[in-house]
């Protein structure tokens, strides 16, 4: 397994800006859905996975992922969506609250 280890060093990094503008106001229809505030987030996640806990080896050859994600607050319910970046891949996830 490639990243998964008995030890983990993770550092990460979002930055989120509330919107005044929200799209689903203009429409009798989309203002009955009842999203209440928009958010735009920037991220960035760095980590490294190791058989045992030494600070040198787990920060060296540290993989990254950094992204943009939107966020939307429905009837107070969170709904997510982030479009992540790695040297290896790229991903779309969609969460309904928070994922922790």
């Amino acid at each position: 397994m490639r990243y998964h280890d008995r030890s983990l060093i993770y550092y990460s990094l979002e930055l989120r800006k509330s919107l005044n503008w929200n799209p689903f106001n203009y429409f009798e229809l989309t203002r009955k859905i009842g999203i209440d505030l928009i958010e735009l987030a920037f991220f960035g996640d760095l980590g490294r996975v190791a058989p045992k806990w030494k600070l040198d080896e787990l920060h060296s050859d540290l993989k990254y992922t950094y992204g943009i994600g939107l966020r939307a607050l429905m009837k107070g319910m969170v709904l997510r969506m982030d479009m992540g970046k790695s040297k290896d891949n790229f991903m779309i996830q969609m969460f309904i609250e928070q994922p922790f």
